[in-house]
C-alpha cells in the first residue's frame, strides 16, 4: 500500500483515494479494501500489547488490482484505523497502512456552515 500509509486525518463523508503497487498480472486479480479499527490489549510483562481488530468496514468488496480506488469515508469516527487490501483469490495475501489513521465528523454549526481553520463558510 502506498497511500494512505498512516497519520492521515479524514472527515466522514469525504471522498478519499487508496493507492497500492499492483501485483504481477495486475488487474486480473480482484482485491477487497476495508477499514479496520485496531486496539491494543494489555498482556502480562514482558509481552507487548496484543493488536486486535475490533471493527471493520468494507470500503470496496471487489475491485480490480489496478493500483487505486476512490471511496467515501464511513461512520463511525475514531482513532487507530488502518486500511487493509486483501486479494480475494488468496486472503492470506494482504497489506495494510503502516501506522494508524484517524477519522472524524466534519465540524458544522446549526446553520449548516462548515468550519475549517477558524473560517466559517456557507455549506
Amino acid at each position: 500500500m502506498t497511500d494512505p500509509n498512516g497519520g492521515e486525518r479524514w472527515a466522514i463523508g469525504q471522498v478519499r483515494k487508496v493507492t497500492w503497487t499492483t501485483s504481477p498480472g495486475g488487474a486480473a486479480e480482484p482485491v477487497a479494501i476495508r477499514l479496520a479499527q485496531i486496539v491494543a490489549l494489555p498482556q502480562p510483562p514482558p509481552l507487548p500489547p496484543l493488536q486486535v481488530e475490533v471493527f471493520s468496514h468494507v470500503l470496496v468488496a471487489n475491485t480490480p488490482d489496478d493500483g487505486s480506488e476512490n471511496f467515501l469515508v464511513p461512520n463511525p469516527p475514531g482513532e487507530n484505523w488502518r486500511v487493509i487490501i486483501t486479494f480475494l483469490e488468496d486472503p492470506d495475501i494482504a497489506d495494510a497502512s503502516d501506522t494508524p489513521l484517524h477519522h472524524r465528523r466534519p465540524a458544522t454549526d446549526t446553520a449548516g456552515a462548515q468550519r475549517r481553520r477558524g473560517v466559517v463558510r456557507a455549506a
